[in-house]
């Protein structure tokens, strides 16, 4: 039998691919298929298709993997040359983690929380993490939680008009963690909440474009100072998927957080003066 013709295949989701084509030139009777993963070279499925099959769905797939497809004509027994595709699965979120900031490898003052994470914190192996945002909740409680799975959280700027409001998140800002030949692979983050850094979106205290809409301005995020004698609890929410290439948010991006750190209580010290700004927010 002849080899099949017009062959394409294409990835659906981060676990399923589809590949279509069309009846080859000569008689035939059947399909017979054969899926790898590249880099192990395991077979993954291995099927016979009907004679009017044109279409093929694979499911269960992991994600972020290059799959090898093979099709062959079988005809009275024999087979063709395979026709093979090569495709990659889409990324997925992060993996759960485990990790947490250690709230006994902290240093604080009465405004400030500063803490390091790197990189290790979060596997890779569902696609490279892209952008690292701080979450950051007051609270005492100690039960083990991640923050509410919603995006994007509160701004500063909610936290400190807003009695409601009880967990925010800083700015955006890259990984480097996917860097060539590895080198990213270690890097280390110094984070010094509250001090307007900016990595973390600036300070809060420079005015700002009041008219601006909130809902699809991701700039406002901002690093202000935390409230003195206060429990916070911190998280580190990693990005596979934030912007694309026009630096315009994907409606659902792809992030996994890390568990809310214990309480961390800032010293005593003077009050900050949280005063409630000319704003109109939407929560």
């Amino acid at each position: 039998p002849s080899r099949l013709r017009n062959m394409h295949c294409f990835p659906n989701s981060s676990s399923s691919i589809s590949c279509s084509w069309s009846f080859p030139d000569s008689q035939w009777d059947s399909y017979t298929v054969e899926v790898r993963q590249q880099d192990s070279w395991e077979l993954v499925y291995a099927l016979r298709l009907a004679r009017d099959s044109t279409l093929l769905n694979l499911e269960n797939l992991q994600p972020h993997r290059r799959y090898s497809v093979a099709v062959r004509v079988a005809s009275a027994g024999l087979s063709s040359p395979a026709v093979e595709e090569n495709v990659v699965t889409m990324i997925d979120r992060p993996p759960p983690t485990t990790i947490r900031v250690n709230e006994r490898a902290v240093r604080i003052t009465p405004s400030t929380i500063f803490f390091k994470f790197n990189c290790s914190w979060f596997n890779d192996v569902n696609g490279a993490v892209r952008f690292f945002t701080v979450i950051v909740a007051e609270s005492n409680d100690n039960e083990v939680l991640q923050p509410e799975q919603l995006h994007p959280l509160p701004s500063f700027q909610d936290y400190r008009t807003n009695s409601s409001v009880r967990a925010y998140q800083t700015g955006y800002f890259p990984s480097g963690c996917a860097q060539e030949q590895g080198m990213g692979a270690g890097r280390v983050f110094e984070v010094n909440l509250g001090a307007g850094l900016d990595r973390l979106g600036g300070p809060c205290d420079s005015e700002e474009d009041h008219d601006n809409d909130h809902n699809s301005d991701l700039y406002h995020f901002c690093d202000g100072p935390l409230k003195p004698k206060t429990a916070y609890r911190i998280s580190v929410r990693a990005f596979t998927q934030l912007f694309d290439e026009d630096h315009r948010e994907f409606p659902q991006p792809l992030y996994t957080d890390t568990f809310l750190s214990l309480p961390i209580r800032t010293q005593a010290g003077e009050a900050t003066l949280y005063t409630p700004l000319p704003l109109t927010l939407t929560i």
